[in-house]
């Protein structure tokens, strides 16, 4: 029987990959720019099996005319478990693992720390992209210039949908025109319809009789959006 030897990269030379690869892509991704960060970003930080270094990706852009700047942020880990590299690639068999967080900044509006919006779920997942494996949970790419272009086109559809987006009356929610009419569909014929949020937290099941003696009637702006009444609501625990 085959064994497999695991072998850790060190931390110095999981550097060198991690400017290896800015380096390379940095030469035909002129819109993006990179950051290798000071001594607490790039520290020998544990994950897994792994020992990590950090890099981020930055895209700053402004549409001409435009009141409104879209920023992109997607940090990497570069780590390498049970990897090898040769120095002529980016990668072999390297992992990369990340997050894309991404914001609208409003013209004569500063930066801050707060509104970034993304695909981690605290406290489900531990990232939304994913590089050098297959990952069911993750967006996953073959190379981080493809991940870079992927993310990008990503956050352009994210900003298409919530610019459609319609709030649901009287909860927590937005969807698209579509789950309206599919909803008011699913509740004249019986159907239970849900709102569930991406990770923890509350949920609610709407249907037009009482199942539970638990079940309390919906919001009255709701039975009007939809147009079907009486709405009755169940609250479901989403942790």
């Amino acid at each position: 029987m085959k064994t497999t030897t695991r072998r850790r990269l060190s931390l110095s030379t999981l550097r060198r990959l991690r400017d290896l690869i800015i380096t390379r892509i940095a030469e035909r991704s002129a819109r993006w720019t990179f950051e290798r960060g000071d001594g607490s970003r790039f520290d020998n930080a544990t994950f897994g099996d792994g020992e990590g270094c950090w890099l981020t990706a930055t895209l700053r852009e402004t549409p001409d005319e435009s009141t409104r700047t879209l920023l992109v942020r997607i940090t990497l880990n570069v780590k390498s478990p049970e990897a090898w590299h040769r120095a002529s690639e980016v990668f072999v068999k390297a992992i990369v693992e990340g997050e894309t967080e991404f914001k609208v900044i409003e013209r004569g509006q500063a930066d801050g720390y707060g509104g970034w919006r993304g695909w981690v779920r605290r406290g489900v997942d531990c990232c939304s992209v994913w590089l050098g494996e297959n990952r069911p949970d993750c967006h996953s790419y073959d190379n981080v210039g493809a991940l870079l272009d992927g993310e990008y086109l990503r956050v352009q559809a994210a900003l298409q949908a919530a610019a459609t987006a319609r709030p649901v009356p009287g909860y927590p929610f937005t969807r698209q025109p579509e789950w309206f009419t599919k909803a008011t569909a699913d509740l004249r014929t019986g159907r239970a319809v849900t709102l569930t949020p991406s990770g923890f937290g509350v949920g609610y099941r709407f249907t037009t009789r009482r199942i539970s003696r638990f079940d309390g009637r919906a919001k009255v702006e709701l039975e009007q959006a939809l147009g079907v009444a009486p709405l009755y609501v169940e609250t479901l625990d989403c942790d």
